[in-house]
């Protein structure tokens, strides 16, 4: 549940597809997370994939609102 190779390290089913997740985020780590992703792939083919993509979180009862990214923000790490 994240976008780096310990996280698949950890948690990769064989037999299953490896995906990542992460939310508004730099290029860089876009990067980094599906070249993480790559190295887990069967033969390092196949779609990069963000299973979930949060643009925003949820506040509980009593909670500080939660801190929104900008609309472009979303956006650019969505393309």
């Amino acid at each position: 549940d994240g976008g780096s190779a310990e996280y698949l390290k950890c948690g990769f089913v064989p037999g299953t597809f490896p995906t990542v997740d992460f939310g508004p985020t730099s290029d860089e780590n876009i990067k980094a997370a599906f070249d993480d992703q790559r190295k887990y792939m069967p033969g390092g083919h196949g779609p990069l994939v963000n299973s979930e993509f949060y643009p925003g979180w949820f506040v509980l009862w009593g909670e500080k609102s939660a801190r929104i990214p900008s609309t472009d923000s979303i956006m650019k790490s969505a393309k």
